[in-house]
């Protein structure tokens, strides 16, 4: 992402907009270490003119080569933002490494909005206090602010943001409120948008073909990819937080896996939700974090995970002038853009992909997570929120992830898994998936004629409901024509019942009875939720059963 500065500034100002969600989080003096990196890197680049880190104020270009300038001011007392003192040293310094992160991937001028919104907040809320969590919508409505829903939004996404990168006591209640009062002021299109969900299952099945296939000094390089997108698809993690793993981050314990992630343990309180640093894996987790480490063990002492000197040894740009010596998310940036260029693109063919973000694997695994059954204080625990609400906020994506798994579950009945990505990938086999449709009458040994298409067992033993859905079902050609609209009508009653099972799923998840200072939960009402988690991925399989026919005259 350093290396990348004149591209980030080169881009239209509608991609200069920043995420509800940070992609870092603030780690005391090892995130001001980072920033004063960052901003030597920015000195370099002709994007900071003037001002240290430890400066009030920073004088950028507005863009390289521009003569206009851009002051970043981080004083409190303009007659516009008056405050009775001062920042605090801490939220200064929080304040000053978010911004130097944004400067990665946004303008000064962008940043300098962004700036102002936030020091609006911290003024009003003196610093985040707790009193004035339910002032905060009153005082985004009172007249003589003079705002537009759309700076109110703007306001919003600003401060979530920033607290989700920050380690202030009232954080997570801030963002909860926050959450609630940006229903009213989003827009069509303000939901962030995930990548393509075609996309990303290629990429992924890029990856894990690549990974069978790779020479040594691949695997020493990409091995991180690997790791990153295992892990956090299943724990939601932050990139900065995957980063952080330290070298001796698994044990096991008489058959069961655990990993320690970088989370500091708080007790539950009455308030608050137990935050463990302690999480259980499979096996398969296990072994790979385990040879990876096996692997890059002889490259030396590694403070992370990922091996920092195997790292260095095998990337083409050697920095000798950073100031770290563990691996971090610039790391992990420049090396998923060197993936996406180097394999995705030039071996495997796939120019077309829409890139997924570092931060994307975190919204797949609350998502995955929900869909799966967990109920609200667990995916909290799993997922480092103290308040149960926060999780919240990933519930709007959970239609995209139901729709992103169906897609999968219909290219592996249509047996077409790889084909489209690349002659190298086709011999893959993630399912013996077979296009019954195109065989002939002849070729069958029985066949029953059912209301629509033919069964194929001679016992008509039933696996499901309607004929369509089972596994001894078949259909011509021919009928697939005949009666296509049948089948549609079919397809869109199993997304409705998805849609009922996702509602109530989400209800039972709010409406449970939780102890939060004891971690407990109702077991009845949790084998519930585990009941219609079942049915919903029931109902996603025989959707995809029948979409894949019907994707064959499409």
């Amino acid at each position: 992402m350093i290396e990348n500065i004149e591209k980030q500034y080169n881009e239209p100002s509608e991609n200069n907009e920043i995420d509800d969600f940070s992609e870092g989080r603030y780690k005391g003096e090892e995130s001001i270490a980072y920033a004063k990196l960052i901003m030597d890197k920015l000195r370099n680049h002709n994007v900071i003119v003037e001002g240290e880190f430890e400066h009030d104020e920073w004088i950028c270009y507005r863009k390289p080569k521009s003569k206009h300038k851009q002051t970043i001011d981080f004083l409190m007392n303009s007659p516009k933002l008056p405050l009775a003192k001062p920042l605090s040293p801490t939220l200064k310094n929080m304040v000053k490494c978010w911004s130097t992160e944004l400067l990665l991937k946004i303008t000064p001028t962008s940043l300098s909005r962004n700036l102002i919104n936030l020091k609006r907040l911290i003024g009003f809320t003196k610093e985040f206090s707790e009193e004035q969590i339910g002032k905060l919508n009153e005082w985004l409505e009172s007249p003589e602010l003079e705002l537009s829903d759309l700076q109110k939004s703007h306001i919003v996404r600003t401060a979530l943001n920033f607290l989700d990168y920050c380690s202030l006591p009232n954080r997570e209640e801030y963002i909860s409120e926050l959450q609630l009062i940006q229903k009213k002021y989003r827009r069509k299109g303000d939901v962030r948008d995930l990548p393509k969900y075609p996309d990303v299952l290629d990429f992924a099945l890029i990856l894990e073909h690549f990974s069978k296939v790779w020479n040594y000094e691949e695997k020493i390089l990409y091995y991180p990819i690997l790791l990153w997108w295992k892990i956090t698809n299943i724990i939601p993690m932050r990139p900065s937080e995957f980063c952080d793993l330290k070298r001796n981050c698994i044990t096991a314990n008489k058959g069961r896996y655990f990993i320690t992630v970088p989370r500091e343990k708080q007790k539950g309180s009455a308030k608050h939700v137990e935050v463990t640093d302690t999480l259980e894996i499979n096996k398969s987790i296990y072994n790979l974090i385990t040879e990876y480490i096996e692997l890059t063990d002889k490259y030396g002492e590694t403070q992370t995970l990922i091996s920092y000197p195997a790292h260095l040894s095998k990337s083409e740009k050697k920095n000798k002038n950073t100031v770290f010596e563990f691996f971090n998310y610039d790391n992990l940036y420049r090396l998923l853009e060197k993936f996406y260029e180097e394999i995705v693109e030039k071996r495997y063919g796939r120019y077309d992909l829409e890139r997924i973000s570092l931060n994307d694997t975190r919204h797949f695994a609350f998502c995955s997570m929900m869909l799966q059954g967990f109920n609200a204080l667990t995916i909290a625990r799993m997922g480092g929120h103290q308040k149960i609400e926060s999780q919240y906020h990933y519930q709007q994506h959970i239609d995209y992830f139901v729709q992103s798994q169906v897609y999968h579950l219909t290219k592996i009945h249509r047996g077409r898994l790889l084909q489209e990505i690349s002659e190298e990938a086709s011999t893959i086999e993630l399912e013996n998936a077979r296009i019954e449709a195109l065989r002939k009458k002849e070729e069958f040994d029985y066949l029953e004629e059912v209301e629509i298409g033919y069964c194929r067992d001679p016992k008509m033993n039933c696996e499901a409901d309607l004929c369509q859905f089972c596994s001894k079902w078949w259909i011509s050609m021919e009928d697939l024509h005949k009666y296509e609209a049948e089948l549609r009508n079919l397809s869109e009653l199993k997304a409705q019942r998805i849609q009922e099972r996702l509602l109530l799923m989400e209800r039972l998840r709010k409406d449970m009875l939780y102890d939060i200072e004891s971690g407990t939960y109702n077991p009845e009402e949790q084998e519930l939720l585990y009941r219609e988690s079942k049915l919903c991925l029931g109902e996603m399989e025989d959707k995809a059963k029948v979409d894949a026919y019907l994707s064959l005259i499409s």
